[in-house]
């Protein structure tokens, strides 16, 4: 699947979006639920913070997982074969610069594509049984 469908993702920013995506699928919600206030601004600064700290994207990823307590890296075969690509393939310079000079953006597009997301699951469920399921969340 082109999750760049999902939000209009600049091409250069895409690998530094994608391994975000994965990374936010992996959160471990039962630590991180009682965050929903801050999580937002606890994973950008995270994902700044590390990225000026290691000059590796390997590193990186090692010291994020461990910071935002994540121990499932890719929920699906497509996510743990994009993560490959990106470890292997992509830009890893570029997007280590990209996490430690614009993570808000970043985290603003992964933000902007979970809304996407919700919202047509939320259709989707609400056309199947009729009824409106919305909820507030974050």
């Amino acid at each position: 699947m082109d999750l760049k469908l999902w939000v209009e993702c600049p091409d250069k920013y895409y690998d530094a979006w994608r391994l975000l995506v994965i990374l936010w699928r992996g959160m471990n919600w039962n630590i991180w639920g009682k965050y929903r206030r801050t999580i937002w601004q606890t994973f950008t600064n995270t994902v700044r913070s590390v990225a000026r700290t290691t000059g590796t994207l390997e590193l990186w990823l090692s010291r994020f997982t461990v910071a935002m307590q994540i121990t499932n890296l890719g929920t699906s075969v497509d996510d743990r074969l994009e993560l490959k690509r990106i470890l292997t393939q992509g830009n890893q310079a570029l997007i280590l610069r990209q996490f430690r000079e614009e993570a808000p953006f970043l985290v603003l597009l992964l933000r902007r594509f979970r809304d996407i997301r919700r919202e047509e699951l939320e259709q989707r469920l609400e056309e199947e049984y009729g009824e409106d399921i919305r909820r507030d969340q974050d």
